[in-house]
């Protein structure tokens, strides 16, 4: 009892208020602290630490001033004013900073050394087999009376080689002294012509000289003039 005035004791604030109805309001929360500033850079491309914790919010508004006691019977002190609200709750902690920035990737790491020689690959499968070669030469007969040889076995086709450049043509030889004039035989034209070789065996040589052993023949002969 406080003058004549009832104290009831608030649930769940627990302070001594007039009436149950009176009871103090606890004020409201306190907004949410700013964000707590950026981690340090990561080092080595490790994250960074976790950013410090964010100020604590302000404190919460003041609560409402307690209702005005209730007025004393006639002729009574006036009752005194209720009790000051208590004060509000504090506001809930600033969220968690956000994390660092990850740091720069660390420099690449020397080579590694080189791999052993893998085992060798397996044989790989033998060629197709070649062509045949040619049907060798038919062997010689056999003694006549005799049993027919047997026909000899076909001898590899060797490559034919390329064939090769042409050689220079050789130098002109010397000509050849001129030999000594034999005796002047008698000598008719038909047996001039018929000294001729055949144009089928003679070599220019031959003809040339056989051509002047017979005009000297003829000349000798007095066939032709000089």
């Amino acid at each position: 009892m406080v003058l004549g005035v009832n104290v009831y004791q608030c649930s769940p604030c627990g302070n001594s208020c007039c009436t149950p109805s009176y009871c103090p309001i606890p004020g409201p929360v306190g907004p949410t602290g700013p964000a707590g500033l950026p981690g340090p850079p990561g080092a080595n491309g490790l994250p960074g630490p976790t950013g410090p914790t964010g100020p604590a919010g302000p404190t919460g508004a003041t609560g409402a001033t307690g209702a005005t006691g209730a007025t004393g019977p006639a002729g009574g002190a006036t009752g005194v004013t209720g009790p000051t609200g208590a004060t509000g709750a504090t506001g809930a902690t600033g969220a968690t900073g956000l994390a660092g920035e990850i740091g720069p990737r660390g420099a690449t790491g020397p080579d590694g050394a080189t791999g052993a020689t893998g085992a060798t690959g397996a044989t790989g499968a033998t060629g197709a087999t070649g062509p045949d070669g040619a049907t060798g030469a038919t062997g010689p007969a056999g003694p006549t009376g005799g049993a027919t040889g047997a026909t000899g076995p076909a001898g590899p086709t060797g490559a034919t080689g390329a064939t090769g450049d042409t050689g220079p043509a050789g130098a002109t030889g010397a000509t050849g002294a001129t030999g000594a004039t034999g005796p002047t035989g008698p000598v008719t034209v038909a047996a001039a012509v018929t000294n001729l070789p055949t144009p089928a065996t003679a070599t220019a040589e031959e003809v040339a000289t056989t051509v002047n052993a017979l005009l000297d023949s003829l000349r000798a002969a007095g066939i032709i003039s000089p």
